[in-house]
């Protein structure tokens, strides 16, 4: 018996050490090395990117695809503009999808049909924001019309400029590739603002793609006057 209290000890110890290397080599399975790219050829589709989703950003994020005008009782739905949908080049709620996918990674459309094309709702399965837009198909007729949530969640409101031509790799993590530009940024009184947006891209089996939505709007807590464009 003697003998058997240091044997216990030993095979212990020598378990102990198996488990740690396991789990040591299961987390740098985890670990993903960051992908090899040509600087040229992201900054050029980031830069294209960029310029294609100023309109797309407005409707998601912004303030949207305007509804007709009101006829005073305040309802929360009306249906869209016809000026504006041809403005968007949108007609449905499957246009503004297309478009997104288009230009958005997977992940940013999930979350956009999740918060946007979709209604929110709290820890208790209750609505706490209604979809922003959603078809309405006429029984008889069978014709679809874009419905606007004319009270729905403004992010950005005035306009945005982007200086791509400052636009910087940042750093790699995994397939994700990080940047940086130098955009403007108004108040409401159309005071400049200059500001620094950190955004990432990543290629998909379509080609490339924005992984994180690219707006920016004017905080009056980060926004302090050293960085006013006098």
């Amino acid at each position: 018996m003697k003998f058997l209290k240091p044997i216990l000890c030993i095979l212990l110890v020598f378990s102990l050490l198996t488990l740690l290397c396991c789990k040591k080599k299961e987390e740098e399975d985890k670990w993903i090395p960051p992908r090899e790219y040509d600087e040229t050829e992201v900054l050029e589709n980031a830069t294209h990117l960029i310029h294609m989703v100023k309109k797309i950003n407005t409707v998601l994020w912004g303030v949207g695809i305007l509804s007709i005008d009101d006829d005073g009782s305040d309802p929360t739905y009306l249906p869209a503009s016809s000026d504006e949908m041809e403005y968007y080049g949108i007609h449905s709620v499957e246009d503004i999808r297309k478009i997104t996918k288009r230009y958005y990674s997977a992940s940013v459309c999930d979350t956009v049909e999740k918060t946007i094309l979709g209604n929110v709702r709290d820890e208790n399965s209750s609505i706490v924001s209604l979809v922003r837009y959603y078809d309405e198909t006429d029984k008889q007729t069978g014709e679809v019309t874009l419905m606007v949530n004319r009270k729905a969640n403004v992010y950005f409101k005035n306009e945005v400029e982007y200086h791509t031509e400052t636009m910087r790799i940042k750093e790699v993590k995994g397939e994700v590739i990080y940047l940086t530009m130098n955009v403007v940024v108004y108040d409401d009184d159309n005071n400049a603002y200059e500001r620094i947006l950190t955004f990432s891209v990543i290629e998909e089996e379509d080609g490339w793609k924005l992984h994180s939505p690219t707006y920016m709007k004017y905080d009056p807590h980060t926004d302090i006057y050293d960085n006013l464009i006098k």
